[in-house]
């Protein structure tokens, strides 16, 4: 309930009123159990907000975990890329050897 609204509340219980101390009796009772639920509902926005901000900080730390483990999985493929066409090149030399070998047989 926001502040204008309860203004509003407030006033049109006043309104209301008459000089009958029993009127006002009431209309304070119910003026309290208002403020009652207003702090209610405050209390329960500043645990949920609490909440909301340790979530969004867990979450923070998930995505930096992740942003590392990505960069270490790409940094891995990079190297596996390099040590392949390490390899490539070593069995290409290693054919071209065989090669040479054979034509010298065949001579």
């Amino acid at each position: 309930m926001c502040k204008t609204h309860l203004h509003t509340l407030v006033s049109g219980m006043f309104d209301k009123v008459d000089k009958s101390p029993g009127q006002l009796t009431n209309l304070l009772q119910q003026l309290n159990i208002k403020f009652s639920d207003f702090e209610s509902l405050s209390e329960d926005v500043k645990t949920k907000s609490t909440g909301v901000e340790t979530s969004t900080t867990e979450l923070a730390a998930i995505i930096e975990q992740a942003s590392a483990s990505l960069q270490e999985m790409s940094a891995t493929i990079e190297t596996l890329s390099n040590d392949n066409e390490q390899i490539a090149s070593y069995m290409n030399a290693t054919a071209s050897s065989a090669d040479n070998i054979l034509k010298s047989f065949a001579n």
